[in-house]
């Protein structure tokens, strides 16, 4: 299997954080956490790096500052030569009624979401391009696919983040770049309501961070002549269990109230 220097976004936690564990366990990685928690990443890299077979770093980048993120990639490229493959799994996830929803809630979902991962990618591209190699793998959500009551600015950016990925797929062939774009459907993370009876009982059923991650180590595992584009990744008999439930207020998301809010019933999630 051929070594890859990876960067993560989104790495402290979740899906970004199973990705990395599992991108450990080859040797020859080298694999770098990105995200806004510098303590939780440095922690989270010398745990890691304890039982790695793989070279484990970490760096502090919020994706929707654009000078950080282009500074921080430099500092990277300085360090390690390259980087020939780009994980973006940092996110944001604001859910309420469209009545209820304020003008910021949108900024952040979209500067997060889409714009944060046109600046990471953009920041990338070129060096990819350079050297006439790289793989670029998102993570998205079905979402993008689906709409739903509460789900506007999420599933809006989501729509947009597909669109933006398919575009930039056909462009990277011209290069050299694969661009991978995994759109999920329920995964169990602490975006769900544990107080859900519905959603506890689904549990067993969605796809884990593990199971997601063991994918994407599947993909960087094949041939170079095969190009998994766009995959959709939903657990098999979850789905129709969940479908049409409320995920407002009371619903399947919780109330996590990360930051101050003036609207009770929105759901916020970071990651």
């Amino acid at each position: 299997m051929t070594s890859h220097t990876v960067l993560i976004t989104g790495a402290s936690s979740g899906i970004g954080c199973a990705i990395a564990k599992v991108l450990a366990t080859q040797q020859g990685n080298t694999v770098i956490m990105s995200g806004r928690d510098s303590n939780k990443l440095t922690s989270l890299a010398s745990e890691l790096a304890k039982n790695s077979l793989a070279h484990i770093d970490s760096v502090t980048m919020d994706v929707t500052d654009e000078g950080q993120v282009a500074e921080t990639i430099n500092k990277v490229v300085k360090k390690y030569g390259a980087i020939d493959t780009l994980i973006m799994s940092a996110g944001v996830s604001i859910h309420g009624y469209f009545s209820e929803l304020q003008i910021c809630d949108f900024d952040e979902v979209m500067n997060t979401n889409l714009r944060g991962r046109f600046l990471t990618a953009k920041a990338v591209w070129s060096i990819m391009a350079e050297s006439g190699h790289g793989v670029v793998i998102n993570i998205s959500s079905a979402s993008g696919l689906l709409n739903y009551p509460t789900g506007s600015i999420y599933s809006a950016t989501s729509a947009g983040v597909n669109s933006l990925m398919d575009s930039m797929a056909l462009e990277g062939q011209e290069v050299g770049i694969k661009v991978v774009n995994i759109v999920l459907g329920q995964v169990d993370t602490p975006i769900w309501n544990p107080n859900d009876e519905l959603v506890n009982d689904a549990r067993k059923g969605m796809l884990t961070p593990e199971s997601v991650a063991d994918y994407v180590q599947f993909i960087l595992s094949r041939p170079t002549n095969e190009h998994y584009r766009t995959t959709i990744l939903h657990p098999f008999a979850v789905q129709p269990l969940l479908r049409g439930r409320n995920r407002g207020p009371g619903g399947h998301f919780p109330k996590t109230n990360t930051v101050d809010k003036t609207v009770e019933d929105k759901q916020t999630f970071r990651i």
